[in-house]
């Protein structure tokens, strides 16, 4: 049996100003911070910088395959402290949040039309070309 519930569904009246949902963070596509917000916003944090990008109350909708795909970008390691980073840094995130979401809705996140230069198409090459075992 599995246990994990996936989804849920809620009706209310004003959902965008109620939990679960106004206790979402920005939405990199609909409502993406000035670069000043984003940076007071992160270096306020002691988590590492995964961490921070996967916690849906900082942005909402990053999730794993993307957080990787935009320190990648910014030649951030996952495991940096997000207070300690400086600001060119800061800003390559940024930056990487806005071209890596932006690409991948006008992609319509289909991974064969991810740019070739990204991590993505290359992560789990071994697994999906793999024969199967008989």
């Amino acid at each position: 049996m599995d246990a994990r519930r996936l989804g849920r569904i809620r009706l209310c009246a004003s959902p965008m100003a109620e939990p679960p949902i106004s206790n979402l963070g920005f939405d990199p596509i609909l409502c993406m911070p000035t670069l000043e917000e984003f940076s007071t916003q992160l270096l306020k944090r002691g988590c590492t910088i995964k961490s921070l990008l996967l916690d849906q109350s900082f942005s909402a909708g990053i999730g794993n395959w993307l957080a990787d795909e935009i320190l990648y970008h910014s030649k951030v390691h996952p495991e940096q402290p997000a207070r300690s980073l400086d600001n060119d840094t800061v800003k390559a995130i940024w930056e990487s949040i806005v071209y890596v979401c932006q690409t991948a809705v006008a992609c319509n996140a289909d991974h064969n039309q991810f740019p070739d230069h990204w991590l993505f198409p290359h992560r789990w090459v071994r697994t999906m070309h793999k024969p199967l075992r008989r």
